[in-house]
């Protein structure tokens, strides 16, 4: 921009477009909520399938499985929850496997970790979601 006239074609050439995308906006504007939920379901089975593939037994998935359950309760608690059932499942039902091999104890716990960060990143995901769609009808 040269002179602070020059910016004015270039600012009604933009609004001229605007006025012709405007219907395609208004056209799309129910389907929104649609496709950010499909956008939500196809995000949450890539983060399942990703971390069911760093699971390498029956129990692994089993208390991956409790806590991602217990994670997806709509209460603000249930990271919490979450949190504590896993760690009590863990030294119920998984450690007795890896005592046998410590290396193995702490890649379990990364694994579990990993797992846990990806269903959280969901879980605030569908919640960001929800509070943009109240928002959006007031």
């Amino acid at each position: 921009m040269d002179s602070i006239y020059s910016g004015g074609g270039t600012f009604w050439w933009t609004g001229l477009i605007a006025v012709f995308i405007l219907p395609l906006v208004t056209l799309f504007k129910p389907v929104l909520p649609i496709a950010l939920s499909l956008t939500l379901v196809l995000t949450a089975y890539i983060c399942i399938m990703v971390g069911m593939e760093e699971l390498k037994n029956s129990a692994e998935r089993g208390v991956a499985g409790i806590v991602a359950v217990t994670l997806a309760m709509p209460t603000p608690q249930s990271t919490i929850y979450a949190i504590v059932i896993g760690v009590a499942l863990y030294f119920l039902i998984e450690r007795q496997n890896s005592l046998s091999n410590k290396s193995v104890l702490s890649t379990k716990i990364a694994r579990f970790l990993f797992l846990f960060s990806r269903l959280q990143t969901t879980y605030q995901y569908k919640n960001y979601q929800k509070s943009s769609l109240i928002n959006h009808q007031r």
